[in-house]
């Protein structure tokens, strides 16, 4: 693959798994993890949010065996109105199940990120955040670029108005790319590392497009001219050892069995 056998590895302590944005949502709980075994790993991070997704992995034999772990599920959602009391009674079973799972909520809040005042965003997150204290689950927080929090910086300027103990963040490759960061990446994760639970990494192109859905900065790891050394290099010497997610949005579903060529396979080599 073109690496340096010369070069020390970065002895980076985290689970290595997939974000399952791949999957969309045709796939069941089951046939997700089996997609995930057959190549080689050993949990997800769900992009599905829905009650019959998380009972399907909470009532799997590998998850109830502790072969196969969910670390969290993506719930990318509006926040521009304060959130109605239904908004919450729809949402706490899905919540009631991350807490049996042990895993977290991964919040994306989907409004402007030029809108300067975000104080109905915030005390939304507020109101999700103390529901999900209630289920003894951790509100991690998605910066995603376009939306209400969009790199991890800005996220973790937040936190104080939030103010709520179980809210963490999120830190993601593709994401610092899109919000300018790809060169300063290292002093972005010394900012973070003390209120980051979950990461993710894509392969990346160093020159940012807007407009091509992603396709720049979402990547096999095998593919991409950024260099993430720097990224995981930054990450061991702040000594991260949460889940290092793979980021998978926009490049395909991969099929049952393993091949050489699906890039989830490609990813984990």
């Amino acid at each position: 693959l073109g690496s340096d056998p010369a070069v020390p590895a970065i002895p980076l302590q985290s689970h290595f798994v997939p974000f399952g944005m791949c999957f969309g949502s045709d796939l069941t709980a089951a046939q997700q993890i089996a997609r995930c075994q057959t190549r080689g790993f050993t949990g997800l991070a769900s992009g599905n949010f829905d009650l019959g997704t998380l009972q399907g992995y909470a009532q799997h034999p590998d998850v109830v065996a502790g072969r196969f772990k969910i670390y969290g599920a993506l719930w990318f959602v509006m926040t521009e109105e304060l959130f109605a009391a239904s908004v919450l009674t729809d949402i706490e079973p899905c919540i009631q199940e991350l807490g049996r799972l042990g895993a977290y909520l991964w919040m994306c809040c989907n409004r402007n990120n030029l809108d300067s005042d975000r104080r109905i965003t915030v005390a939304n997150v507020q109101k999700v955040a103390d529901l999900c204290a209630r289920h003894g689950v951790t509100l991690v927080l998605y910066p995603h670029g376009g939306c209400a929090f969009y790199c991890a910086e800005q996220t973790k300027s937040f936190l104080p108005q939030i103010n709520r103990p179980n809210v963490r963040i999120s830190i993601h490759l593709c994401h610092e790319i899109m919000a300018g960061n790809g060169a300063r990446i290292a002093a972005v994760v010394a900012a973070v590392r003390n209120d980051i639970v979950l990461a993710s990494v894509s392969g990346s192109a160093i020159a940012v497009n807007e407009n091509n859905n992603w396709a720049s900065q979402i990547k096999p790891l095998d593919r991409g001219d950024y260099d993430i050394r720097p990224y995981l290099q930054a990450l061991t010497t702040a000594g991260y050892s949460a889940p290092m997610t793979l980021m998978t949005y926009n490049l395909g579903a991969p099929g049952a069995p393993p091949t050489a060529t699906d890039h989830l396979t490609r990813s984990l080599k």
